[in-house]
């Protein structure tokens, strides 16, 4: 065929045997247009349909199937204002149901029989009914697609192709997708899919069935108001709006983050701690158990048993005078040899630190300033701060948005806007943290630990989104995310002992990147897992999670799974210090009374303007300004600038705050104190006023003693 075949909607197109041979219609190619009516595939004849588009507009039965039908990536379109039956198209020549289905009018067409669609369904306009006597089900294998209306009865629709998309509003009577590799069952965000009998969601062990939405960090909805036989799962970004939540204890699913009333745990302590309510996945774990000890360890620890025996054991013997030094002390041998301790106080910084100071050229020319050059002098970074930059300004990016005659708050830059050469000059193995859409970066502190050890930390605020990004420097089949609970007060940093540090220094190797073992993480409280994403496949690795509600000390733990099999699994640790998030309060007496309603504005610094004026919130993805609830909680993340905050509310004074500065990233949570209007009648109660009665009584009747007095004294001076 060189062109479109169009038979008029009152007419049938008819494939049938000839006396002498069989009639075959063959479109040869894709995109050709076949448009009848009714369309008869008859015994003997065959249409290969190839890539072209059949269009049915007639009602009843429109499409007959007793020959051979090879439906190659065609589409069937049925398009009739009235009503029509759809075909099951089974038979035992050529292909068994449809490639893709779609309905295109306004009418409303019925399931002939139990019907299989090997791509997609497109419900564009009418009603699809599965047939209110047989209730025939629907299998697909592509996509599913409902602007219209899709009635389920009783029936069943399975989703049985690899990584599928659910887009538009439906309600299922049952719906099932089950799976035994690691695919994607992907939900338009914002869409509601109600499953009023069984909802069937199931993975196996080692390879989840990822449930997402269709826009990252925009939830999807769910309803299932029967069954719920869901295990294996990893999900993220969903609303479950049924009032009974959807309880995934011990079917081992994975809260990748920004889930509602899910729940992965029981109501425990841990829940607490995770702050989810609801959505959290605090799992006492042991997924990363610690190896063996090495040698060095097990002498040590056999030296301390010894010293213990020794100290214990009392030894009493008679004072005496030594006549000669002991041999320790003669100065004819010596405990550790001079030429290896002269190598190693001369060694130059861990290999690590020096791949660091290479992605960061900002901090080797500190180090060389501060005088940090040599193993030993990595001590002298423990009173001292520094600061990693945060992406934007690591790539050397304008942070300020220009606009025309205006000046604006400096923003950072979404890494799917960067162009293809900046991101090639992103630093590999470091994860960066941003918030507000990606809009403010965070810079990462570096501090010392107790063991030597340099460690990245951030500060945030709880029950924020924040965004994730790391470049791994070798191809990876996965990167995968815990966040751990560590303490719940900050921990400070402290005087680091000598021997300490050498022990680290010479037996740890500090770093950031650490060679990984699944089976290595210590017995932690793990409140969330989550798995990173190259969407672009740009090489960069993007995930956005929600921070602890409780504030406290946590680490975000990043697993990259290299492709080589030489190279195994590495991690990067990041210390995450959640602060509380700030509330307005009013003072009685010695308690703090929380109040709701409160007006917070946060206002900031236009240095061109030279004036301060309400801060665009809206470009940060949050409000400005905000009403406390019965909390009294607010808080705003915010980029660098000078800020003041200003509280309304009814029946208290308004409160002004000094101005402050933000460093970027930084959130904005102080506790603001509000004064009443009459606070003064506070202070006065019943047994008060019973006082000032009293006194005034008391003055009133010293004055009229007086004046009793003195007109006494002029009665008897007139007498006299």
């Amino acid at each position: 065929m060189g062109a479109a075949i169009t038979v008029a909607a009152t007419k049938t197109t008819t494939i049938t045997r000839t006396t002498s041979a069989t009639s075959n219609l063959d479109t040869t190619g894709t995109n050709y247009a076949l448009s009848t009516g009714l369309l008869d595939i008859a015994t003997g004849g065959t249409l290969t349909a190839n890539g072209s588009t059949i269009t049915l507009t007639a009602n009843g039965t429109p499409l007959t199937r007793n020959g051979t039908f090879t439906y190659g990536t065609s589409t069937i379109v049925y398009n009739h204002a009235t009503s029509a039956t759809i075909t099951a198209m089974t038979g035992t020549g050529g292909s068994n149901g449809y490639y893709n289905l779609q309905t295109d009018g306004a009418g409303t067409y019925t399931l002939g029989g139990n019907t299989t669609i090997n791509n997609n369904l497109t419900i564009t306009q009418g009603t699809l009914d599965v047939d209110n006597t047989n209730n025939y089900s629907l299998t697909i294998t592509g996509n599913y697609s409902n602007s219209g209306t899709f009635t389920a009865r009783a029936g069943t629709v399975t989703l049985d192709g690899t990584n599928q998309t659910i887009s538009g509003n439906s309600t299922f009577y049952n719906l099932t997708k089950t799976t035994s590799a690691e695919v994607t069952l992907t939900f338009e965000s914002t869409k509601t899919q109600t499953i009023t009998n069984t909802a069937t969601l199931k993975g196996i062990q080692g390879n989840l069935l990822l449930l997402r939405s269709a826009t990252n960090g925009t939830q999807w909805k769910i309803d299932p108001q029967g069954t719920r036989d869901i295990e294996f799962v990893d999900v993220k970004d969903s609303n479950n709006i049924h009032a009974t939540a959807i309880n995934c204890i011990g079917k081992n699913c994975t809260n990748s983050g920004n889930n509602t009333n899910w729940t992965f745990v029981a109501a425990t302590d841990s829940e607490a701690l995770s702050g989810n309510r609801g959505g959290g996945t605090a799992l006492l774990i042991s997924k990363i158990l610690k190896p063996g000890k090495d040698l060095f360890e097990k002498i040590l620890e056999e030296i301390l048993k010894l010293r213990l025996r020794i100290t214990d054991t009392e030894i009493v013997q008679e004072p005496s005078l030594l006549t000669r030094a002991p041999l320790a002390l003669r100065g004819n041998w010596q405990l550790l040899p001079a030429k290896p301790i002269r190598e190693f106080v001369l060694a130059p910084l861990p290999k690590n630190i020096r791949k660091l100071t290479e992605k960061f050229p900002e901090l080797k020319n500190t180090f060389e300033q501060i005088g940090i050059v040599k193993i030993t002098d990595v001590k002298k970074l423990q009173p001292i701060k520094l600061t990693l930059p945060g992406l934007t300004e690591r790539l050397g990016l304008p942070s300020v948005k220009i606009e025309p005659g205006e000046f604006a708050l400096p923003q950072g830059i979404p890494i799917a806007k960067l162009d293809p050469k900046i991101k090639e000059n992103i630093p590999t193995e470091i994860v960066f943290v941003k918030t507000g859409d990606e809009l403010i970066d965070f810079n990462i502190d570096l501090s010392v630990n107790q063991k030597g050890e340099l460690n990245q930390k951030i500060n945030t605020i709880s029950d924020k989104l924040i965004q994730l990004a790391v470049k791994p420097d070798k191809p990876v089949k996965k990167i995968k995310g815990y966040v751990v609970f560590k303490s719940k007060k900050t921990v400070l940093r402290s005087e680091i002992p000598l021997r300490s540090l050498l022990a680290s220094l010479v037996f740890a190797f500090p770093s950031f990147v650490q060679n990984h073992n699944p089976a290595e993480i210590e017995n932690l409280l793990v409140l969330i897992e989550f798995e990173y994403t190259d969407e672009d496949n740009d090489g960069i690795y993007t995930a956005q999670i929600k921070t602890p509600v409780a504030e406290g000390e946590y680490e975000i733990i990043t697993v990259m799974d290299y492709e080589d099999i030489k190279l195994g699994q590495k991690e990067i640790r990041l210390i995450t210090v959640v602060d509380p998030e700030g509330y307005v309060f009013e003072k009685d007496k010695e308690r703090e009374i929380r109040i709701p309603g409160a007006i917070i504005s946060l206002h900031w610094f236009n240095i061109e303007k030279n004036q301060y004026e309400p801060w665009r919130s809206k470009e940060y993805q949050q409000e400005n300004p905000q009403i406390t609830d019965v909390t009294g909680k607010y808080s705003f993340l915010v980029p660098e600038g000078l800020y003041y905050l200003a509280v309304t509310a009814p029946g208290y004074l308004e409160y002004q705050g000094k101005p402050f500065e933000v460093s970027e990233g930084r959130g904005v949570h102080v506790n603001i104190e509000l004064k009443t209007k009459y606070w003064w009648l506070k202070i006065i109660n019943w047994q008060t006023l019973i006082l000032i009665v009293v006194i005034l009584l008391l003055f009133y009747n010293f004055y009229r003693d007086r004046i009793f007095k003195r007109r006494l004294l002029e009665a008897n001076s007139r007498k006299i």
